[in-house]
């Protein structure tokens, strides 16, 4: 039997764990289980999902222009390639090449 790729992650739902999905950029809260009322997200095998973290992570598209870097929302299939993550206070807590 094939276990499903988000297998853990639905467990957390049905947990009634806070988890994200991935969208143009950001990271998007799924309504939690106690909240929807049996409402069941897709957790589409395409999309990439995680529980919340305690610190906000965001992730760019770094690109340079002439001398300047640019950091911008990837978007129409443009690759993430920085990730920044900051802790609850927005202090940068660490920044990794994706």
């Amino acid at each position: 039997m094939k276990i499903h790729p988000h297998h853990d992650l639905i467990i957390a739902y049905l947990e009634d764990k806070q988890i994200q999905y991935y969208s143009l950029g950001e990271w998007v809260d799924v309504p939690r289980l106690s909240v929807m009322g049996g409402n069941f997200p897709s957790f589409n095998e395409n999309v990439e999902y995680r529980e919340t973290p305690k610190n906000k992570i965001y992730r760019y598209n770094v690109i340079q222009i002439g001398r300047a870097p640019i950091f911008k929302v990837a978007t129409h299939g443009e690759i993430e390639n920085l990730e920044l993550e900051f802790d609850s206070t927005g202090d940068l807590i660490s920044a990794k090449i994706i």
